[in-house]
């Protein structure tokens, strides 16, 4: 039987902590002076200057002298996360794009690359694909760079399946390209976890503890803030776009029936309405404004496929919000322009703030790019021996 008894601490655990403790303090107040860090972390004055010295050598913060210091002795200097170089990578990979952003730790957008795709690629190709896009991104900083790579709708563990991109396969086939440049900091996840992350921090989700992202696009999908966390599972479900709400209801290609994706996703809008084929050939937030033209133009039609999708919405958000008990639900992605219409009402004793995502379709590419980095700042040497 395991020891159910946590390791003991290390003091490289120590140290990483506090340095970790440090870059966070940095990132929630930037322009904080030497001084006012030691009382915003508790650390004592000493490790700070040590910890201090050690990151802008590592080039992860900037130290410059506060300029509004005018009195007499030594100026007082003021400290912000590095923003000159590419320190994380974020990715998002569709059926119809790959998208490649480079991030400094103070988050600033140093590299966004878009590649247009034909169809969804196969494992092998994806990999291919990866490596030619990061590589120019690495310099001779491989190891020390966090890629995190979202999924549609991915179930990720030692294999790796998404429906959308009809992949069902060995995770490591995925990596195999980055992998051979060096990197070793990767993580891989699913998009509706990373645009909760994204519309938590910087969208319609800020300021609440407890909040539920519904995103709506090719598919359909989201996730969780729980007391202030990312919801997290050990099994790597497919999300809540596979929650079945109609009983023996459209068959879903993830092997269940009624699941709320096959009638609130932009796909089964289309096929609902006609048009799957049409809709195929074109990227979703141009089929999006033209559903949005139509409905507010009374499209009888639409409408009616719209109206169908928001009692489907509102069923799997009854269920979510009892479970979860969340504050405010949000409706976002490429699919947020149809909001008004499949915003859902909510019932019964809940008390919940309903409204449109922020962040749209950049929501996921955002929450990728965020993961990154809290990656390095929770542990700026993830790959260094100390």
């Amino acid at each position: 039987m395991s020891d159910p008894r946590p390791a003991a601490l290390t003091v490289s655990d120590v140290r990483r902590a506090n340095v970790s403790r440090v870059l966070r303090a940095i990132q929630a107040d930037p322009g904080l002076t030497q001084s006012e860090l030691a009382g915003a972390t508790g650390l004592a004055a000493g490790a700070i200057s040590e910890i201090i010295a050690e990151l802008a050598g590592a080039g992860l913060i900037s130290v410059a002298n506060d300029p509004s210091s005018t009195g007499r002795g030594r100026p007082r200097r003021i400290l912000h996360l590095a923003d000159e170089q590419i320190d994380a990578i974020g990715i998002t990979i569709t059926r119809t794009a790959i998208e490649v952003r480079g991030v400094s730790l103070a988050g600033r957008v140093i590299s966004a690359e878009r590649l247009p795709l034909i169809g969804p690629p196969p494992l092998d190709r994806a990999s291919d694909l990866l490596a030619e896009l990061v590589a120019g991104l690495l310099g001779d900083r491989a190891a020390s760079i966090p890629v995190v790579i979202s999924v549609p709708g991915a179930r990720v563990g030692v294999r790796v399946g998404s429906t959308e991109l009809e992949w069902d396969g060995a995770v490591d086939e995925l990596l195999t390209g980055i992998r051979a440049l060096g990197v070793t900091r990767i993580r891989v996840g699913n998009d509706g976890s990373y645009a909760t992350l994204a519309e938590h921090r910087l969208g319609a989700g800020r300021g609440y503890d407890d909040a539920i992202l519904l995103l709506v696009g090719r598919g359909f999908g989201g996730s969780a803030v729980v007391a202030g966390e990312i919801l997290r599972s050990h099994h790597a479900p497919p999300g809540f776009g596979h929650v079945p709400v109609v009983t023996d209801g459209r068959a879903c290609p993830c092997g269940l029936r009624g699941c709320a994706e096959m009638y609130a996703s932009v796909t089964a809008i289309a096929a609902a309405l006609g048009e799957a084929e049409a809709y195929a050939g074109v990227p979703t937030q141009v089929y999006v404004a033209e559903l949005e033209r139509r409905a507010r133009a009374g499209d009888a039609a639409v409408l009616a496929v719209l109206a169908e999708a928001r009692h489907r919405i509102g069923e799997l958000a009854q269920i979510l919000i009892a479970v979860l008990d969340a504050e405010v639900l949000v409706v976002g992605g490429h699919g947020g322009p149809l909001a008004p219409w499949l915003l859902p009402e909510i019932g019964g004793l809940s008390v919940v703030t309903v409204t449109q995502g922020d962040l749209g379709g950049e929501a996921v590419i955002l929450g990728a790019t965020i993961a990154a980095v809290d990656e390095l700042i929770a542990d700026p040497y993830g790959n260094r021996e100390e």
